[in-house]
């Protein structure tokens, strides 16, 4: 029998867990079986079996995989001589570019790792490590006086880590939100946190932009010109 090349076992290893990532979207961590997942990979079980023992295993195959991809992304940014074009750039493809069902199974994986230890560690593992990127490259941007973040380091990474889960969160489960919209206001609130300047939203005067409040006056106060927006 000939002997499987390290380039072909990689592709192979790649398709399992393909095939893992739309499983879990679709079934769920609990409803998909190595059988459905195999059978999506075109592969054998006791192929599938070389490489993973069981659906954990596949998990941490995705996470470590996710890890390494995600990593490099945020490395560019401490690199990037326009740091909020590359970050736009990155809002851009992992809250509307990607497919949904890789919003899907971020969310299955989070789902399960509330349940599954070894699901926890592996999410722990992959979360602390983009922070650390993530630091490092805002760390860079601010020694090269391109941003001058409102909070430190450890304040602002999770902040925007906060964000953006959170929009995945509801681009994911919202089928109405309009996330073509929605994303160029988060990097809004995105540049603030960072100390960017930051032109106004585009407005005309018959039409104020619908998210900016008047700011209050001695015969209008606060709680009158939030009234007046609803």
């Amino acid at each position: 029998m000939p002997k499987i090349t390290p380039d072909r076992q990689t592709k192979r290893r790649d398709r399992i867990l393909d095939a893992a990532e739309r499983c879990f979207a679709r079934s769920g961590f609990q409803g998909a079986t190595i059988a459905e997942i195999c059978a999506d990979a075109g592969v054998s079980a006791g192929g599938a079996y070389l490489y993973f023992k069981s659906k954990e295993d596949l998990i941490a195959g995705i996470t470590e995989r996710d890890r390494e991809r995600i990593a490099v992304d945020f490395m560019r940014l401490g690199d990037a001589p326009d740091f909020l074009a590359a970050l736009d750039g990155m809002a851009q493809h992992y809250l509307i570019d990607e497919p949904l069902y890789r919003r899907v199974l971020f969310m299955e994986i989070a789902a399960a790792a509330t349940r599954n230890p070894a699901v926890a560690e592996q999410w722990r593992r992959i979360d602390r490590v983009i922070r650390e990127v993530f630091k490092k490259a805002l760390a860079t941007q601010i020694a090269a006086g391109r941003i001058k973040p409102l909070y430190d380091l450890d304040t602002l990474a999770a902040m925007m880590m906060v964000i953006g889960d959170g929009m995945c969160q509801r681009i994911t489960l919202d089928p109405d939100f309009d996330q073509a919209t929605a994303v160029p206001v988060m990097m809004t609130l995105v540049r603030q946190l960072l100390g960017v300047d930051e032109a106004p939203v585009s407005e005309t005067p018959d039409k104020p932009a619908a998210h900016r409040l008047e700011q209050p006056t001695p015969d209008k106060p606060a709680a009158a010109n939030a009234a007046a927006t609803v």
